[in-house]
């Protein structure tokens, strides 16, 4: 076990060595410096590290009040414990008030064992607790750091959308006061018309579901109208119940313009499209029809041309028929080249 390094202020060797003893006798294991006035007590306090300070209440050059303050300007945790003959109620109080742990009378220095393993114990716990406390304050801070440096909307909320925290880009987004966000109601500062939904997804949100994205129509610091995509996470308690929701904003205004701007041109185009394949439609129609009425008549025509000259004896006849026949064909082959003209891409 380490020995506990005591500074004891009394100028009576005798009480000095009877409050050590008393210390003995309580299984503490002391390494202790005696200091009888002012200059030896500041001095020895200065140069070294103690566990626990005894002291006396009255000196002659010194009051145990004097050595408190000089303790607790450097160390407002350092176990002090009053060691004195008499000391009333009133002074207790005062004492007691002033910083001290705690007191002993040395009438009754059975205590004085208990009252610094005590003293000793709650200074543990207090460094502790300190040590955790500023720890938290640390990361606390640090966080706050990041978000506040964040370009993002970040705000937090309890279950029933009361505001604990709004970021800085959150409050300069809706022209907001920072201070006048904390203990307000989101729905204070949305569109009434947002209300239901955002209730409904707030009411979504477990421990098997624990986030939600959404979309909503949101007015800025100067009244525009603009679109906000907001990302939210729940935070729960060990039990699983909801204890806070998180939710972070992007403005997509620029990105829903641009989306709208895409289906318009999309739009259009199937349009496009659908024309396209009317006129390539009305196209096909045409062709089909000159392909029927003017090559089909004529290669008919000359067909029957032909078995009338297979079936000819007049020499004269002939000519005239062998002459129809070519016109015919020569007329077939020029409209062939005009629809083949036609059908060439411009």
């Amino acid at each position: 076990m380490t020995r506990l390094r005591v500074l004891l202020l009394e100028d009576s060797p005798a009480d000095a060595e009877l409050a050590l003893s008393a210390l003995a006798a309580a299984g503490l294991d002391c390494a202790a410096d005696t200091a009888p006035g002012r200059v030896e007590f500041e001095r020895l306090y200065a140069a070294d590290r103690y566990d626990v300070v005894l002291a006396d209440y009255s000196l002659p050059d010194y009051t145990g009040l004097d050595a408190l303050a000089r303790v607790r300007a450097a160390d407002a945790l350092q176990p002090f414990i009053l060691v004195s003959g008499a000391l009333g109620e009133e002074r207790a109080v005062e004492a007691l008030r002033a910083g001290a742990t705690d007191f002993v009378l040395k009438g009754n220095l059975n205590r004085l064992g208990p009252a610094v393993a005590r003293a000793l114990q709650e200074s543990r716990q207090r460094r502790e607790h300190l040590a955790t406390q500023q720890a938290l304050e640390l990361s606390e801070r640090r966080y706050r750091a990041v978000v506040e440096d964040q370009s993002e909307l970040i705000i937090r909320m309890l279950p029933d959308l009361t505001v604990t925290f709004a970021n800085g880009a959150y409050c300069r987004y809706f022209g907001l006061a920072p201070e006048a966000l904390p203990g307000r109601s989101l729905l204070e500062h949305i569109p009434p018309e947002e209300a239901p939904r955002v209730r409904r997804f707030v009411a979504g949100i477990t421990p098997a579901a624990p986030s939600y994205d959404r979309d909503s129509q949101v007015r800025d610091a100067s009244g525009a109208l603009r679109w906000m995509h907001w990302a939210a996470r729940g935070v729960f308690a060990t039990g699983g119940a909801l204890a806070e929701i998180q939710s972070v904003g992007r403005d997509v205004t620029e990105l829903k313009r641009a989306m709208d701007a895409l289906g318009a041109t999309r739009e259009r185009l199937q349009r496009l499209s659908r024309r396209l394949l009317e006129v390539q439609e009305a196209e096909r129609r045409h062709l089909a029809r000159e392909l029927h009425d003017d090559i089909g008549q004529g290669l008919t025509a000359l067909k029957l041309n032909l078995e009338s000259l297979a079936r000819g004896r007049d020499g004269v006849a002939l000519e005239a028929r062998i002459a129809e026949a070519l016109e015919t064909a020569r007329h077939t082959i020029e409209r062939v080249r005009q629809l083949s003209l036609n059908l060439r891409p411009l």
